[in-house]
Order: structure tokens, then C-alpha cells, then sequence
């Protein structure tokens, strides 16, 4: 019984192994793809940073914002709502409507 299940994981290891020597070898035959991999992988950590900035950032306004309307406000009555309400009604005034319908707000 055990035989059996090592031999099982040895065939998926080799399952594994082959599958990564046919990206290999296509990435020999085709280097123009190594190159936009490298490029992908180099770009998504610059978005990753500015996406991470982008939510610093809104965090901040939607604390001032909610100090400044002392909770009386229909947009900023909390921080999350703060956030949610800067996101959608002012960067995506567009899909709002659709984003609110979607969410049951």
C-alpha cells in the first residue's frame, strides 16, 4: 500500500518535471517570450508599488475627510465608507452606479 502511493508521487514529480522541460524548451525555441515574461514580471511589481501608494493615499484622505464632516456626512460617516466613497464616486464616477447596484448599497 505504501509502494503504491510513493510510486503515485514519483509519477506526479515526473508529471511535474517533463511539464517544466516543455516550458524550457519552448522558452529556447522562442526567446522573444523570456523577454516579455521578464518584462510582465518587472512591470507588476511597479504597479503592485503604485497600487499600494494609490491605497495609502486614499486612506489618508478618507481619515481627514472624516474628521473634517464629524460623521454627519452621507459619503463619509466612516473610514471604510470614506474610501469606499472617494474610489468609486471619484475615481470611477462612471462605474459607481453599476458598482453600488452590484454591491446591494
Amino acid at each position: 500500500l505504501d509502494f503504491n502511493k510513493s510510486a503515485i508521487l514519483r509519477a506526479v514529480r515526473i508529471v511535474k518535471l517533463l511539464r517544466v522541460g516543455r516550458i524550457a524548451r519552448l522558452l529556447r525555441a522562442v526567446p522573444e517570450l523570456l523577454i516579455m515574461a521578464k518584462g510582465m514580471k518587472a512591470a507588476s511589481r511597479s504597479v503592485a508599488i503604485f497600487l499600494a501608494m494609490w491605497l495609502i493615499i486614499i486612506y489618508i484622505f478618507a481619515l481627514v475627510f472624516v474628521q473634517i464632516a464629524e460623521r454627519e456626512g452621507a459619503y463619509f460617516s466612516s473610514v471604510p465608507h470614506a474610501m469606499n466613497s472617494l474610489l468609486l464616486d471619484g475615481i470611477f464616477p462612471d462605474h459607481s452606479v453599476f458598482m453600488k447596484t452590484v454591491s446591494g448599497e
